[in-house]
């Protein structure tokens, strides 16, 4: 019992270390470009020793990859709490929406600092693999939601929630693109996903 309690405390403690860092780098990376920020800037504004960066991140490019792809989790955690105490599903859904749309928002900025390796073949590949595997996290939080919503009978149930799920989550991401404030979006998914039952012609 002692063993399971010093092990969480310090999976806690690492935990919460990375954060740290993470959110130090991330500061770093939105106000320069990738190259001109340093380990040993990441270092002394997370207020951690060099050697412990390299503890927890490869390089410096393994750093920004997690700090890009962060956040999907508690996103996810975010769905499920949202669901649970709200009883209006429109009110649920905007309140995700809204949240999601900022999530967009921050990242978009902090991919226009994405290191030049990020856009090779190699490195393309490896956060891509991340980000898809960090937003499958999300997905299907949203996914549950939506089912959640079909048995209610707001939302239509000849799509499956997973399909509905990716669609709205690809709409919110080029969320940039479109004048469309967070209810006008919502407006419109529920035009096409709710309703129940209906024939696709």
């Amino acid at each position: 019992m002692e063993l399971t309690g010093q092990f969480y405390f310090d999976g806690t403690m690492k935990e919460t270390k990375r954060r740290q860092i993470m959110m130090a780098a991330e500061a770093l990376f939105r106000r320069g470009r990738f190259d001109e920020v340093t380990m040993d800037d990441v270092a002394r504004k997370s207020g951690v020793g060099k050697g412990t960066l390299y503890r927890y991140f490869k390089d410096k490019e393994d750093l920004f990859f997690e700090v890009a792809v962060s956040g999907f989790e508690e996103l996810a955690e975010m769905v499920r709490t949202e669901r649970e105490r709200s009883a209006d599903f429109n009110a649920c859904l905007l309140g995700v929406v809204r949240r999601i749309s900022d999530f967009y928002r921050h990242r978009h900025q902090l991919m226009h600092t994405m290191p030049a390796g990020a856009r090779g073949r190699r490195g393309r590949g490896r956060f891509r693999r991340l980000y898809r595997e960090r937003r499958e996290v999300l997905l299907d939080a949203i996914a549950s939601m939506l089912a959640a919503g079909g048995e209610e009978g707001v939302i239509r149930g000849d799509m499956t929630p997973g399909v509905l799920a990716e669609f709205l989550l690809s709409v919110l991401r080029m969320r940039g693109r479109l004048t469309l404030d967070d209810a006008a979006v919502v407006g419109l998914f529920m035009d096409g996903a709710g309703g129940g039952e209906r024939s696709v012609t």
